[in-house]
């Protein structure tokens, strides 16, 4: 219940701060040369290290969600376990009906695989709900209104030969 959640914000989180860490390599890389001319190169590579480092806090994050979801499934399958097993001891002792044992044997290989099972489930439910999170987020885009837009247009005009020059300039709303 809370995993899903966790992880939903968690991805948001990490899609946010790794934005701006692929927009300053972006710009690294493209401005090398300026960078080198005006010797910014120590401030760029201080730049991108934090970034980095916000980004890999994020990914800590999720780290640490996952974790703890398995935490508390191999919890849920010691305890089930752990319960089946004090019910075969009471049978055992006839405090209960008499159980077999080929069908205690059949219910704990039933029972030990539980946490595969329900760690694949919640993952896996999890993982499409992370991935409608960037379906979110173009929704949300689409959702503002557009930003007006100036359009200055310039008409140069040249005629070769007739001596005619002629310059035209306007600006409007797009």
């Amino acid at each position: 219940m809370f995993y899903r959640a966790t992880t939903r914000e968690v991805r948001r989180v990490e899609s946010v701060a790794r934005s701006p860490l692929y927009q300053t390599f972006n710009e690294t890389c493209e401005g090398g040369a300026v960078l080198r001319a005006h010797a910014q190169q120590p401030r760029f590579a201080l730049l991108n290290e934090l970034q980095v480092s916000r980004t890999l806090r994020a990914g800590a994050s999720s780290l640490a969600a996952s974790l703890w979801l398995g935490l508390r499934l191999e919890l849920l399958a010691c305890s089930i376990v752990a319960a089946i097993g004090c019910l075969a001891v009471a049978a055992a002792q006839g405090w209960g009906p008499p159980v077999s044992p080929g069908l205690l044997g059949l219910v704990l290989a039933y029972a030990l695989p539980i946490t595969g099972i329900l760690n694949g489930v919640l993952t896996s439910s999890a993982e499409t709900e992370q991935e409608m999170v960037a379906v979110e987020r173009v929704a949300q885009y689409m959702a503002v209104p557009p930003q007006v837009v100036w359009c200055c247009v310039v008409v140069w005009c040249s005629v070769l030969g007739a001596g005619m020059m002629c310059l035209k300039a306007g600006c409007m709303y797009v």
